[in-house]
């Protein structure tokens, strides 16, 4: 499990990805030398490594406001956060990534341990509670939404954003 960050205004922006990360992954594969094809495989090898729109709205947020990208608090996952205080405290919903917050990568059951947790959430937060995921859900990955309604089905209904 990724230690979680709350950001002002629910706002969770993810970082690019490591160069080292990007350079040691190309090593291991043989790179085609056809310009077309190797856009193709680019794609393919990054995955959802590499988020070109993501990291440009990051940019865009961080030069016009940076404390919006900044994490207040930080925890090692959902299990400490107290959900009604953080409803008390004027937070009207919960936007939660899937891969690595709330499951496996890939997966569609959300890690046991987390359950409980996730129960008090939605009670603080009822019907207020999305998941945002760069698989189910995303285009790209996913056009007909069938991972996504998959997710929603496994997590109890709870709202996937489809993007």
């Amino acid at each position: 499990m990724t230690p979680i960050s709350i950001f002002p205004q629910s706002l969770r922006l993810l970082s690019p990805p490591s160069p080292l990360l990007i350079s040691s992954h190309l090593k291991t594969k043989r790179t085609p030398s056809n310009p077309i094809i190797m856009t193709s495989w680019l794609k393919q090898t990054l995955g959802q490594r590499f988020n070109p729109s993501g990291i440009s709205s990051f940019t865009d947020v961080i030069s016009r406001d940076p404390q919006l990208a900044l994490p207040h608090l930080t925890v090692p996952d959902i299990r400490h956060l107290d959900w009604a205080e953080l409803r008390r405290l004027g937070f009207q919903g919960v936007v939660f990534d899937k891969d690595n917050t709330l499951t496996a990568p890939y997966s569609l059951s959300l890690w046991p341990s987390l359950v409980p947790a996730f129960e008090l959430c939605r009670s603080a937060f009822p019907g207020k509670i999305a998941v945002f995921s760069n698989s189910a859900g995303l285009y790209q990955y996913d056009p007909d939404g069938k991972e996504a309604r998959a997710l929603e089905e496994a997590i109890g209904g709870v709202h996937v954003i489809r993007h």
